[in-house]
């Protein structure tokens, strides 16, 4: 055989042996042949036993005569391989073959238990079936003596799942139980009351078919409440009572009968003594008439008005906030329904007067407490006019300058609404008494020339007295706290002790306070800085000084150079010539107007490269 010939077989063999053993299903040996050898068909189909039905397309292999072949079985969802039309394995015949692989569906049990629910044990034997995948089934729900069937894991009725299944039916006893329910009073009765028997486990109102929640009555010694004053309202609801089981099951329902205690309330308002006329407030519910009670006893029963208000005439009946007066409520039969206390009040109240300063006021002023409304000034026996107070507790009563001459008796007295008097206070008529303080600041001898302080009060001139001599005096300003006093001859206080005072008046002349003045020496200061000073170039010491700096001199080794003024503007300039290097110590100071040393800096030196 032509060798190029049978290595290109070799090669078709080999690629369609591993393309049928990469699908599962189909493998060739691997042996060469000659390509001009006949080939056969080798078939291979996949079926459900029961029905037939192909479970994937059929796979071919085209073989030689004796050419060997395996083939396995590849599994599929939900079915078992079982058997098959040949040997799975062998060699190929001299014509084409079929080879049929059989499965069939997956069985799996099905099991039903009957449970009592409350107990949870058995009480019928248990329910079984093998079943297919995909397989229906309906499973027998029993009758069981005294039970109920309750609810199941799952529906009675399904489709059989991959796996075996266990399902449970839960079966609840055949309870029984009976309500005694009675009698409910409307606007009186706050539950539903009753006694229960048997199996009753809970209960549940019933308002004209409303369902209102379950109230359970366990531990109750058979006796029951159903909290229902905001539900039963009116005797034409349709009202049930129901009784259940502990599983829902209802027992017994029994109509609730009802009845209606008529109820009503009543309101009073404060009726004011001189002011009021009625006894007046409001009403609700079944009340249709209304009576008043004073110590006791009964005045006339009147009809009440539509709208919830009413109102009594009582003004010749109550006289004294003593009297224990009630308003009393009653139905249209005469039954009471409420009865309410009538606050009796009598107007009060407290006047205060401030003292009224004869030379200065012109308004007499004070508070008030309580139910005063109006105040006037009672003058020497007569009386002024009348005024209404501030909302705020105080009043302010205009007398102009009635009172600044002579001798008067004047009272101010508080009123209620209706000019009932509550009280009256003596005015106190006094005389103003000038007061007024003063204050200085420290004064520096060698700069000030002005003494300066603050004043308050009724100051309205100051003098200064220098060792006992009081000299002139001034008016403070009318528009500021703040004063300045000239002191002239101030170079007389620069040596020795002095004793210096300022001194405060009011307008007649009354001294009202004095104070030292602090007479102090200034006491200056100030800084000075230097530039370095270069060797060899420059020709001039130059820097800079603060405070109270007025010349600066150079000093080398001990002895003093010139001293010069520095200008204003705080930098100097200071000439210097022939500087050699040298180890001694070089500073510039500082000096003040007087020549008192303030500063010193030593001068920096360097060389010139």
């Amino acid at each position: 055989m032509n060798k190029k010939i049978w290595f290109q077989a070799v090669l078709a063999i080999l690629l369609v042996s591993s393309l049928l053993f990469q699908s599962g299903q189909v493998k060739a040996a691997d042996v060469p042949s000659d390509e001009t050898e006949p080939s056969f068909t080798l078939t291979v189909e996949y079926l459900d036993k029961d029905t037939g039905e192909a479970l994937q397309e059929a796979k071919q292999l085209n073989l030689k005569e004796g050419d060997p072949y395996q083939i396995s079985a590849p599994e599929f969802e939900h079915y078992t391989f079982v058997d098959a039309s040949k040997s799975l394995t062998g060699t190929m015949d001299q014509e084409d073959q079929t080879i049929v692989l059989y499965y069939q569906k997956k069985e799996h049990t099905l099991t039903v238990q009957y449970i009592d629910k409350d107990t949870m044990t058995k009480i019928h034997s248990d329910y079984s079936a093998s079943l297919e995948y995909g397989e229906k089934y309906s499973i027998p729900e029993y009758a069981i003596d005294n039970y109920v069937f309750q609810s199941a894991t799952e529906a009675p009725n399904g489709v059989m799942p991959d796996e075996d299944l266990n399902i449970t039916f839960y079966y609840i006893k055949n309870g029984s139980g009976t309500l005694d329910v009675n009698l409910f009073t409307i606007n009186k009765d706050r539950f539903v009351t009753g006694n229960y028997s048997g199996d009753v486990s809970q209960i549940s109102l019933v308002i004209n078919n409303k369902f209102y929640p379950f109230v359970s009555v366990l531990g109750s010694d058979n006796h029951f409440q159903y909290e229902a004053s905001k539900l039963i309202t009116s005797l034409a609801q349709d009202v049930w009572l129901y009784a259940y089981d502990k599983h829902g099951k209802e027992l017994d329902r029994k109509k609730v009968s009802l009845d209606r205690m008529p109820i009503g309330t009543i309101t009073t308002n404060q009726f004011t003594l001189g002011q009021s006329s009625y006894v007046t407030g409001s009403y609700t519910g079944d009340t249709t008439k209304v009576a008043l009670e004073i110590n006791g006893e009964k005045k006339q029963t009147i009809n009440v008005p539509k709208g919830g208000t009413y109102q009594y005439y009582a003004a010749n009946f109550i006289h004294s906030d003593t009297d224990t007066v009630y308003m009393i409520a009653y139905d249209e039969t005469g039954v009471e329904l409420d009865r309410k206390k009538v606050n009796v009040y009598s107007t009060t109240g407290d006047l205060t007067v401030n003292p009224f300063v004869l030379e200065k006021d012109h308004y007499i002023t004070g508070s008030y407490t309580g139910d005063v409304k109006k105040v006037a000034v009672l003058l020497d026996n007569e009386k002024g006019q009348t005024i209404t107070v501030q909302e705020d507790g105080s009043y302010s009563y205009y007398i102009g300058n009635k009172l600044q001459s002579g001798l008067h008796t004047a009272w101010m007295i508080a009123y209620d609404e209706v000019g009932k008097e509550l009280n009256r206070k003596q005015i106190e008529l006094v005389h103003y008494v000038t007061t007024g303080s003063i204050s200085t600041t420290p004064f520096i001898l060698e700069k000030d020339s002005y003494v300066t302080g603050t004043y308050e009060g009724d100051v309205a001139k100051i003098a200064l007295e220098v060792d006992g001599e009081m000299r002139q005096s001034i008016a403070v300003p009318k528009d500021s706290p703040n004063y300045r006093y000239y002191l002239d001859k101030r170079n007389e206080l620069q040596t020795g002790e002095h004793e210096v005072n300022m001194v405060a008046y009011d307008t007649a002349g009354k001294e009202l306070d004095r104070k030292p003045v602090e007479l102090t020496h200034y006491i200056t200061s100030g800084s000075l800085s230097v530039n370095p000073f270069v060797l060899g170039k420059d020709s001039y010491v130059i820097g800079s000084y603060t405070g109270d700096v007025k010349k600066v001199a150079i000093e080398i080794n001990g002895e003093r150079g010139q001293v010069i003024t520095v200008p204003a503007d705080g930098n100097y300039k200071y000439y210097i010539r022939g500087l050699q290097a040298t180890d001694e110590k070089i500073f510039m100071v500082a000096y003040d107007l007087s020549g008192k040393e303030l500063d010193r800096v030593e001068l920096p030196l360097s060389v010139t490269k």
